[in-house]
């Protein structure tokens, strides 16, 4: 069922823990300690009816490419991780996770722990696993945040990272080149310039998650690539 009220937004919002209501030039605006979540977006070349929703750039991607009815950018937001969201096409549950995934993305996430805290349940469980599997592949590695995500660093660098998204998660090399490596082997995965997208149905194999951390690692080793 579509939205068309700003107070379902304020009363999804809420839900979420430490998340303040507010008015700015007398338009909705959704906090979580301080920082912008969600708002009225003031900028002319939104359309009317629309949410402004902070969530990272890579994400914004999956979400338009997915659902380009639902979700849309104009030349103004282009630089800002921030996505626009059609309130008459979204439906609640759509609606509730994105608003999840911006709290997240705005969060000051010390740990991984403190990160996957904040996921609901079922990708929560996906994103745990991933976590696992990584630890096992390259148990040297050290656990970080890093841009705001799970990451894991190797001899200063960091070798692999994962984050939540509305439809399962995005698996991140740190490297574009560690993609174009592995071209063949990901074709059958969503991605964007930067992340390959998973899901439940279509989970990133151990075999795959070993190739991508091994070659995210030689590139490392054998410096930056030729120009």
């Amino acid at each position: 069922m579509a939205i068309h009220s700003f107070e379902t937004v304020r009363e999804l919002g809420l839900g979420f823990p430490g998340v303040v209501a507010a008015t700015a030039y007398g338009a909705l605006v959704l906090k979580l300690d301080g920082r912008l979540v969600a708002c009225v977006p003031r900028n002319k070349s939104a359309e009317a009816d629309s949410l402004m929703v902070r969530i990272d750039t890579e994400h914004r991607a999956e979400l338009i490419r997915q659902q380009p009815g639902t979700y849309y950018l104009t030349d103004h937001y282009v630089s800002h991780p921030t996505v626009l969201v059609r309130l008459s096409k979204i439906s609640r549950a759509d609606l509730k996770a994105l608003l999840g995934d911006a709290c997240r993305f705005v969060s000051r996430s010390a740990t991984i722990d403190d990160y996957l805290k904040r996921v609901p349940a079922p990708r929560r469980r996906a994103l745990v696993e991933l976590r696992a599997r990584i630890r096992e592949i390259v148990p040297e590695a050290q656990e970080c945040i890093s841009y705001r995500i799970p990451a894991f660093r190797l001899e200063g660098k960091v070798v692999a990272g994962f984050a939540a998204t509305a439809s399962g998660g995005s698996y991140y090399p740190f490297s574009g080149r560690t993609l174009k490596t592995l071209a063949k082997d990901l074709k059958a995965f969503g991605q964007t310039k930067g992340a390959v997208h998973f899901s439940e149905s279509q989970p990133l194999s151990t075999a795959l998650l070993r190739k991508l951390i091994r070659a995210r690692i030689k590139e490392i080793r054998s410096g930056p690539e030729p120009t």
